[in-house]
């Protein structure tokens, strides 16, 4: 039975909508549990959607491949987190986020069926990280402050807060957009994607994440790699001009924000906005970057000495709940239960001592994750989480890499930026944690599911676990 175009149109209107939400949900002025809620429940509508056209194609039943069944393990235990949490409450919102991401990878496996579909599906993502970019480079100049939120200290946020996530939300798109630019083969998407590619890596810098500047240089660096492997020399040529231009553009930006903070502060009405800008501008002339992240008051030896604190409680709490952890985000919870251990003292007490002395920022906050994706992963899904995401990893790479050996040479270029794009967001997650989030979550799936789909489309063999 052939489905109809416009039963097609409206699957793809409501993606469309669980990504738009997804990404600018801060903008709706929706709370957190509402976005959740709403777009949890969108993917919902579009599994049973999806399903419902799926079963009226005259189709082989689908096989569910090694990378789909080993991530939808792993999301599947962190729901069952529902019955091994420690509270309920507190885990009832990243529950129900990743209910929401099964949802969407099964309704993307059932509903996108052809490369075309895929292409311009992820189009549209990239679509909605450009604007994000706009938006981060904006706040630099304080334009329209109705709509878009003041940067923090001169690094831009965009529409979450924080610059750290951020940095990790563009990183996820970066690898894509370059390599559609240098994949395509009209000269309008070419300049579209080329645009896109200088936008995210301009936002990225401008955040002032040095984690998200390192990654970036990483992912860059591993491109120009990867086309001297291939001996792509005119993409060689074109990245070089890439990265001339964003440094360009970068100088020429910045050098417009210090004219702009060059205004007379008597314009002010009071002494805690002229303290504000003062030390706003302080920013500005020597903003947070890799150049001093070893030494002056903004080196990164404070929030490497705070992570060291996070990091070593982490393993304090996996030791008690080694098996099944504490439950999705508990870490916060249960973090000043643990704060006073004994090893934590020792180390603080090794931190401030004259020899060893290290800027630790007042009292250690209580973090609202270990900011590293594997303790936090250790501690609240136990042994058996950490498991099913180590696994899901080695599976995820072996058949990529399999795919960069066997694939035909147009696809192997697609799986390496794929693959480019999720080992950057685990490199930044090493010192952070922007997993739970959904833009976060529901981004890395998608990725996820596009190599899931080259590896069933391309891969010599049939691979399937089981059908449903």
């Amino acid at each position: 039975m052939i489905i109809s175009k416009p039963a097609k149109t409206m699957a793809f209107i409501i993606l469309s909508a669980i990504w738009f939400f997804a990404t600018y949900y801060p903008a709706f002025g929706l709370k957190g549990y509402q976005s959740n809620t709403l777009i949890v429940s969108l993917s919902l509508v579009f599994l049973v959607f999806t399903f419902i056209l799926y079963r009226k194609q005259n189709t082989e039943p689908y096989p569910l491949s090694p990378i789909a069944f080993s991530i939808l393990l792993f999301l599947g235990w962190v729901v069952l987190g529902r019955f091994y949490t420690v509270d309920q409450d507190m885990s009832m919102s990243t529950v129900l986020i990743h209910l929401g991401g099964i949802a969407l990878l099964l309704g993307l496996s059932l509903g996108i069926r052809e490369e075309k579909h895929l292409e311009k599906f992820l189009w549209l993502i990239l679509f909605c990280a450009g604007l994000m970019s706009v938006i981060a480079i904006l706040q630099q100049f304080e334009v329209y402050p109705e709509i878009i939120p003041r940067a923090t200290k001169q690094m831009s946020t965009g529409l979450y807060g924080h610059r750290n996530m951020l940095a990790t939300y563009l990183l996820l798109h970066f690898p894509l957009a370059i390599y559609f630019h240098v994949s395509s083969q009209t000269r309008t998407k070419k300049i579209i994607f080329g645009i896109l590619s200088i936008l995210i890596a301009l936002a990225i810098i401008f955040s002032r994440s040095r984690g998200g500047q390192l990654v970036l240089g990483i992912e860059l660096f591993s491109v120009l790699i990867y086309f001297i492997r291939e001996k792509e020399y005119t993409k060689i040529r074109d990245l070089i001009i890439g990265v001339v231009l964003i440094t360009v553009l970068y100088f020429g930006l910045f050098s417009l924000v210090k004219t702009s903070m060059l205004k007379p502060l008597v314009e002010h009405s009071n002494l805690t906005q002229v303290d504000a800008e003062i030390n706003r501008k302080a920013w500005v002339e020597n903003p947070p970057s890799i150049a001093n992240i070893f030494d002056g008051d903004k080196s990164a030896w404070g929030n490497l000495a705070n992570r060291l604190f996070f990091w070593t409680t982490g393993w304090e709490i996996f030791k008690d709940y080694w098996l099944t952890g504490t439950g999705p985000w508990t870490f916060e919870l249960l973090y000043p239960v643990y704060q006073g251990k004994e090893i934590t003292e020792k180390l603080k007490s090794l931190l401030d001592s004259p020899a060893n002395r290290l800027p630790v920022f007042g009292a250690l906050p209580n973090p609202p994750h270990s900011h590293n994706i594997f303790i936090q992963t250790a501690t609240e899904t136990g042994l058996i989480g950490l498991g099913l995401l180590v696994a899901f990893l080695i599976t995820i790479y072996s058949r990529g890499i399999y795919l960069l050996r066997k694939a035909p040479p147009e696809v192997r270029s697609y799986v390496f930026f794929l693959l480019l794009a999720i080992t950057g967001f685990m490199i930044h997650n090493l010192i952070e944690y922007n997993w739970f989030q959904i833009q976060f979550i529901y981004t890395f799936i998608i990725l996820v599911f596009a190599l899931d789909f080259l590896d069933r489309k391309y891969s010599p063999r049939k691979i399937s676990l089981r059908k449903v």
